[in-house]
């Protein structure tokens, strides 16, 4: 799988995630408020007689504003319902329930009539037997508060999309097309090299030869390279340079496509290939097919400013 497959895939990964994050959220906070409404009646419904008495007393204004936002009703035994108390914001309220239905916990109901389309609803019977109390809550509010909650997170989810998208954008023309040309190419070459090589394994590379021109070269090679870090480096980096123009020539020859590179993180690549420490990355080499007709080469100086004559 290439690089932008997975970056888009970890995308659609935490897309999925942040949806089901944000219904959750919805989720949670309406049952916390369904909760709260079902406590409130939970409350009423322990005293019911109360409650009647309460909703039908002419001079229980301080008990009607108390339930001011509560259905109170009493169905017969005979399952008709009689409106006792409706809510002030909403007095032609009367919850949909099934003549001689028993709620004995609160639970969502539809309405058959009044602004709000859902209540919370119990029943309780009353002391005769042949009655109930109906005490119900509509469920607005919460209703409300959870559309405005899930508007809310709905429009911040298409902002932080929006962005995640031109970050994307940006970082697949800046960062994944050169990128690409690393883990999507056919063969990609580290060219390394050992920096004491002069050193190490000077007596290999003249082996075969006589042994007096071997002592002289290893001689020769010893003074030239040791205590010279510099002189060291820059040995094994013409090195790289040589063998990776071989290398795009050998490929040019077989019909394939190369490109040098640098510009990477070479620790990290030495990290990831276990890079010795006496051991420099000179450059990489990308090999393979071309998948597309390289840009325009602009920039060029002119010949003369690049080729000298005898001297400066």
């Amino acid at each position: 799988m290439t690089l932008r497959r997975r970056l888009v895939v970890a995308v659609v990964v935490l897309g999925v995630l942040s949806v089901v994050a944000g219904v959750t959220v919805v989720l949670v906070q309406r049952a916390f408020l369904v909760g709260r409404l079902d406590a409130e009646i939970a409350a009423l419904a322990e005293n019911p007689r109360a409650v009647l008495l309460a909703s039908q007393r002419a001079d229980g204004a301080v008990a009607t504003a108390a339930l001011s936002d509560v259905y109170v009703g009493r169905m017969s035994g005979d399952g008709r319902l009689v409106t006792v108390l409706a809510p002030q914001a909403d007095p032609q309220l009367v919850p949909a329930l099934d003549p001689g239905e028993q709620v004995l916990t609160p639970a969502g109901r539809p309405t058959a009539s009044g602004v709000a389309q859902r209540v919370r609803v119990v029943t309780v019977p009353l002391a005769n037997g042949r009655a109930q109390a109906v005490i119900a809550v509509p469920t607005t509010s919460a209703d409300l508060t959870t559309r405005r909650l899930g508007l809310t997170l709905g429009l911040t989810g298409l902002v932080v999309a929006a962005f995640v998208g031109l970050l994307l954008w940006w970082v697949d023309r800046l960062g994944l097309r050169p990128i690409a040309q690393m883990t999507d190419a056919a063969m990609l070459v580290v060219v390394c090299a050992q920096v004491d090589s002069w050193e190490k394994n000077v007596r290999r590379v003249w082996d075969g030869t006589p042994q007096e021109v071997q002592d002289y070269m290893a001689g020769a090679i010893d003074n030239y390279y040791r205590d010279k870090p510099q002189v060291q480096r820059d040995e094994v980096m013409r090195s790289c340079g040589l063998m990776a123009q071989t290398l795009m020539l050998a490929a040019r020859g077989k019909g394939l496509d190369s490109c040098p590179m640098d510009g990477f993180d070479f620790d990290a690549v030495g990290r990831l290939i276990n890079l010795p420490d006496n051991h420099v990355i000179g450059l990489m080499v990308a090999v393979g097919k071309r998948t597309a007709d390289p840009r325009p080469r602009v920039g060029k100086l002119p010949f003369d400013e690049v080729v000298i004559r005898d001297r400066f």
